[in-house]
């Protein structure tokens, strides 16, 4: 499952600092830097919404935390589909190739699949 990512890569980080837009932002080694000590800040994105509301500041905030941990999130859920498909080929309650999706381990490994296919990935 080991692909090249096409988004920016992470970890990303929060930034929110009190009426001021929410930014989430990776830091990246500057090409060609030796040794790549200099950085450079990738933004992932700005959201506006609740620079002014309490209420709408703090789902701003969690929708930021969400995005920024998507690509760790990313990682783990492939290397869990990963080992899921390793378990289920050698287990003898599984039903292997002939199971066409009829379980339920299968059935979130479905669904798993086209979450991952969202991503574009």
């Amino acid at each position: 499952m080991a692909t090249q990512a096409k988004h920016t890569p992470g970890p990303w980080k929060l930034d929110a600092k009190p009426g001021l837009p929410v930014y989430v932002y990776a830091q990246q080694p500057v090409a060609g830097s030796i040794p790549p000590l200099r950085l450079e800040l990738a933004s992932v994105c700005s959201l506006e919404d609740g620079r002014h509301n309490e209420q709408k500041r703090a789902e701003t905030l969690a929708n930021a935390r969400l995005i920024a941990a998507s690509p760790d999130l990313l990682a783990t859920v492939r290397t869990l589909l990963g080992d899921i498909d390793s378990l289920l080929r050698y287990s003898t309650d599984h039903e292997g190739d002939t199971c066409k999706s009829a379980c339920e381990y299968c059935r979130h490994v479905k669904q798993a699949l086209a979450a991952l296919a969202k991503t574009g990935d």
